[in-house]
């Protein structure tokens, strides 16, 4: 959806998704949520909220071992828009990943997290 054929920093990612949103079609908010759905965001899908969003994972130029992990969304909760992003710089595979480091295993469950986090104490 955001110019898969170039590579970017997690910045350009970032301005990418903010003009695509301005613009996005509902066939485009379809894909952003069957991503969330299906792709490789998936693992940030609970029941019951729609979130959209894409991952992005980048290899870092100065150590093409390591990466950088990106999930960038937006999600509507009791009539609350929020827009979210998540970024780990050099995350490492673990036992729970089955040691991939890309944003799929790591960036979207931080960001679940944090989604879960706001609708638990959404009425604090």
């Amino acid at each position: 959806l955001l110019k898969k054929e170039r590579v970017s920093t997690p910045q350009q990612f970032v301005q990418d998704y903010a003009s695509f949103i301005k613009t996005a079609t509902k066939e485009d908010f379809k894909k952003l949520r069957n991503n969330v759905l299906t792709g490789t965001a998936k693992r940030i899908n609970i029941d019951g909220i729609n979130i959209y969003g894409l991952t992005a994972t980048d290899y870092k130029l100065d150590n093409p071992d390591e990466v950088i992990t990106t999930f960038l969304g937006h999600f509507n909760y009791q009539g609350q828009e929020y827009a979210l992003i998540t970024l780990l710089d050099s995350p490492k595979g673990m036992k729970s990943t089955f040691g991939f480091n890309s944003s799929g295993w790591n960036a979207t469950e931080l960001a679940r997290k944090i989604i879960q986090n706001i609708v638990e104490n959404y009425n604090l």
